[in-house]
């Protein structure tokens, strides 16, 4: 894959509000292997992570919910009385 244009840099705070959890979610779920969360990149002590991994990892937890999702059931048929 080509790389087109420069990486964009996300910081954790705005993480954190993208996915609706707290600073200290980032911090549990990077340190949880299983969960998929991307690396956060340090600079200057502050976390930013990459956008393209982020979006990864949100379409990741996408399929997973809609892999998870019941069966939609079929169409109602209406019979005229």
């Amino acid at each position: 894959m080509t790389n087109l244009g420069p990486e964009i840099l996300v910081a954790a705070a705005t993480v954190a509000a993208e996915f609706g959890f707290g600073r200290r979610t980032i911090g549990r779920r990077m340190a949880d292997p299983t969960s998929g969360f991307p690396a956060a990149i340090r600079i200057k002590g502050r976390l930013y992570f990459r956008r393209c991994e982020l979006e990864k990892y949100k379409a990741a937890l996408i399929e997973k919910a809609l892999g998870a999702a019941p069966q939609a059931t079929a169409p109602i048929q209406h019979v005229d009385a």
